[in-house]
């Protein structure tokens, strides 16, 4: 697993789907913050939040994972 590279999907991800961290956020039922703390690759999802992820950006948890 690469941080960085799973810190640009996510953003990218959301960025595509013109979310504000904000809106992901509650979508996820997470904080802000937490999101640009995944955004800038200094926390990690946990993995009841990688699943919603994957689910919401229709991508697999590897493609998070690996960016």
């Amino acid at each position: 697993m690469n941080q960085e590279k799973m810190a640009n999907f996510i953003c990218q991800l959301r960025k595509e789907k013109k979310l504000s961290q904000e809106s992901l956020a509650n979508i996820l039922f997470v904080g802000r913050e937490a999101v640009s703390k995944w955004e800038r690759g200094v926390t990690c999802p946990e993995p009841n939040v990688l699943l919603h992820l994957s689910e919401y950006f229709n991508v697999s948890i590897n493609e998070l994972l690996y960016g």
